[in-house]
């Protein structure tokens, strides 16, 4: 197990970030029909969610916004 505790916080956030768009591209979810892609990527390490929408899903989601949070799903 990696010692992430001497980590800073924006650091971690960060390198989720990255890996999130990483895994965004390299599974094509950013070629979907209508640009409606969506990524949920959970970082168990990290103990965080990032939510990348591709250019369609994101005018829908900002629109109507999200019904839940990922707090609901615990």
């Amino acid at each position: 197990m990696a010692i992430t505790h001497l980590v800073p916080d924006e650091i971690k956030r960060l390198r989720v970030r990255n890996a999130a768009l990483s895994t965004f591209v390299l599974q094509g979810v950013h070629e979907t029909a209508n640009q409606s892609g969506v990524l949920i990527y959970l970082s168990e390490a990290e103990k965080t969610v990032e939510v990348i929408a591709d250019t369609g899903a994101f005018k829908v989601l900002k629109k109507e916004g999200l019904k839940g949070t990922y707090r609901d799903w615990e």
